[in-house]
């Protein structure tokens, strides 16, 4: 199932298994963008699955909502990552205090990353 925004309201759609490009995705039920939980009407059109994955999509955005912040540094992230990553590769060598620091931070950041909860692509 994919979840997205679309003007004002929340769109669940399924894929369509019955044309070639795999990529095409039919709507199945769409809702109010500011509707705090998922609405009746919204479960009975959608499978155990497609409930549990509509309803961790309703938690992060309510959780992004209540602190746009965190959202917006790690829309950042990417951004100065590859800044730093010039950076490190302008410069002959960093002192040893700095890369010690520099590869303990990039280790707990990939930590919390892999432990960090993600939608993978629906295997339908």
């Amino acid at each position: 199932m994919k979840i997205e925004v679309a003007g004002s309201q929340i769109i669940c759609s399924r894929q369509d298994n019955t044309v070639a490009d795999g990529e095409v995705y039919r709507p199945v039920v769409a809702f109010d963008l500011n509707a705090k939980a998922v609405p009746g009407h919204v479960l009975k059109k959608l499978i155990s699955s497609e409930i549990e994955k509509l309803e961790d999509f309703m938690a992060d955005r309510m959780q992004i909502q209540a602190d746009p912040g965190v959202t917006n540094m790690l829309e950042a992230l990417p951004d100065i990552l590859r800044e730093a990553t010039d950076v490190l590769q302008s410069v002959s060598r960093v002192n040893d205090t700095m890369y010690n620091d520099l590869t303990g931070k990039i280790a707990k950041m990939q930590h919390a990353l892999n432990n960090a909860r993600h939608i993978l692509p629906d295997a339908e």
